[in-house]
């Protein structure tokens, strides 16, 4: 009988943390853009008033943080693949959170590629 039990609060620990590792609940992450994503971040792009400077032969790393309780700390950077640490590159682009439509917002959040990295374990 405690086998059992052993066995079933270890089963429930690892679907916990499974669904805790899940690209879709990441707070704080980064998306590596490319050719391929571009239908989706033409949006993004339109919506931050981006679109005719987008050069989509580029990739580009887009950071999320949306870890604060607080809307106005919530934002988004856009900037050049390669860059060591996009948020503080003066070249790359800021938005607050709270200024893209939930379309864009839901996506970013449900994005499930292997190019979103969660950063809140580093």
């Amino acid at each position: 009988m405690k086998f059992i039990i052993a066995a079933l609060f270890i089963i429930i620990s690892y679907s916990i943390n499974a669904q805790s590792d899940s690209p879709k609940k990441y707070k704080y992450f980064v998306i590596y853009v490319n050719a391929d994503d571009a239908k989706f971040f033409r949006t993004l792009l339109d919506e931050a008033g981006l679109i005719d400077d987008f050069n989509y032969t580029k990739k580009y790393q887009v950071v999320i943080n949306i870890l604060s309780d607080f809307a106005c700390d919530r934002f988004i950077v856009l900037g050049l693949f390669g860059s060591k640490n996009v948020e503080l590159d003066p070249d790359a682009f800021r938005w607050c959170w709270c200024q893209f439509s939930k379309e864009v917002e839901s996506g970013l959040l449900n994005w499930t590629g292997k190019n979103k990295l969660n950063l809140e374990k580093k």
